[in-house]
């Protein structure tokens, strides 16, 4: 595509990211997009054309050119493109911004890109980040290109869950699931702990969540460098408090430009975080001491089957 907005809006039926409620979420997260803005307005200079992977609203490429760029193309798979070509009309840049709908790896663009802007971490990794960004290097940047963000810190802390979470099968709902149906369910608490649960909460829900300890960086990328978006690491921590060790709370450090982070560390947000918390509840607990280690290892990318388990944790008693 080379004429700056000419591209049709193309319907689609399709809802997943198109739906309003999820991009007035992002957009009232300040933090979140003022800090994505302010690293634009940091790297992008008037010799840069910008690839804006994942636009939504086109917020990010309307930003983009603001700060000057020669040209940007914007990428977005649903049909939130219609309201990125009008409002790249309504900020009056339509002729430097390229609005493409398709997924990422299936757009060709006709000329490289010195920037690399994607807004696809999900919570974290969920959105595909790792092999969007390794396409996006391959195919589309020139060898000197800038992305943002330029690193980012998986960390996970240790919790105890209290009651009011329910977040396991309890044995008080199969007693009156007993009562209730008259059959014993007990298999389903068995498979529970074979394949443990996971949950996306709010800030709100897991803010006051009892920690062992400071969290933990399970993985670290750098997106101009880094060649695998499958993987497995090994980290070792330290509790730091006594206590039943019933989840890791997944949170993460977006390193956009330098000095400008995204960290969502529950201790670091607010309500108006719009991240939701990645909750990997441990197939059993263990009862903790400060001074205890515990090892994580922490698997991710598309070659995890289903059988595997994104996390494995051991708990060493401090001798």
């Amino acid at each position: 595509p080379s004429g700056a907005g000419a591209q049709p809006v193309i319907s689609s039926p399709r809802q997943g990211f198109a739906k309003s409620v999820i991009h007035r979420k992002m957009l009232n997260d300040k933090t979140r997009t003022g800090q994505y803005l302010a690293a634009i307005r940091s790297i992008v200079t008037a010799a840069d054309t910008v690839v804006d992977l994942g636009s939504g609203t086109g917020v990010l490429a309307i930003a983009a050119a603001q700060a000057g760029a020669k040209r940007v193309y914007a990428i977005e798979s649903s049909s939130i493109v219609g309201v990125a070509h009008q409002a790249v009309h309504a900020n009056q840049v339509a002729e430097r911004v390229s609005i493409i709908q398709g997924w990422s790896v299936k757009v060709d663009l006709p000329e490289p890109a010195q920037v690399l802007v994607t807004e696809t971490i999900g919570d974290p990794l969920s959105e595909g980040i790792l092999p969007l960004v390794l396409d996006a290097r391959k195919r589309w940047l020139s060898p000197d290109a800038r992305i943002i963000p330029a690193r980012l810190a998986v960390h996970v802390e240790p919790v105890t869950l209290p009651e009011t979470a329910n977040l396991r099968i309890l044995d008080e709902e199969l007693s009156r699931w007993r009562q209730w149906y008259e059959q014993d369910l007990t298999p389903l608490q068995s498979w529970e702990k074979t394949y443990p649960a996971s949950h996306y909460l709010k800030w709100s829900q897991v803010r006051e969540w009892p920690s062992l300890g400071t969290p933990l960086r399970v993985a670290h990328f750098d997106f101009k460098t880094f060649v695998d978006a499958s993987g497995e690491t090994t980290t070792e921590g330290v509790f730091q408090a006594a206590g039943r060790l019933d989840a890791l709370l997944v949170s993460f450090d977006a390193e956009l430009a330098p000095q400008i982070h995204i960290r969502t560390h529950r201790g670091q947000v607010d309500e108006t975080n719009h991240w939701l918390y990645w909750v990997w509840v441990l197939p059993a607990f263990h009862q903790v001491q400060p001074g205890d280690r515990f090892k994580v290892t922490f698997r991710y990318g598309q070659g995890l089957s289903a059988q595997q388990s994104p996390f494995d944790v051991t708990v060493v008693p401090a001798s």
